[in-house]
């Protein structure tokens, strides 16, 4: 997996940034199989006491395409000042083609 090689500085950046006070609130929505940058995502919301994290469950990095109807209420719930529920069930949009093309059949 020589890609993650790639990452390595961006990671280095992530590191950087955890470590600096954020001021102002903040929401970081993440699916629970986004085996990348949920752990990092995390520990980041546990350091910084103005930031929330709100976990899609069953939805991997891009949780706001798999489940965008949830994903759009977490942010909207945010946005409004209500309780934002830590975690949630999802039942994402299917992601492989044959799946699209069932849904396209009825």
């Amino acid at each position: 997996m020589q890609w993650v090689e790639l990452y390595k500085p961006f990671f280095r950046l992530i590191s950087d940034y955890v470590n600096r006070p954020v001021m102002k609130k903040g929401l970081v929505v993440m699916g629970s199989q986004d085996h990348i940058f949920f752990g990092s995502a995390k520990r980041f919301t546990e350091i910084q006491k103005n930031m929330r994290l709100a976990v899609i469950e069953n939805c991997g990095h891009v949780c706001s395409i798999e489940a965008p109807e949830v994903f759009n209420e977490l942010v909207l719930r945010f946005l409004q000042d209500l309780d934002v529920p830590k975690a949630v069930a999802a039942k994402p949009m299917p992601m492989r083609w044959s799946e699209l093309k069932a849904l396209q059949k009825g």
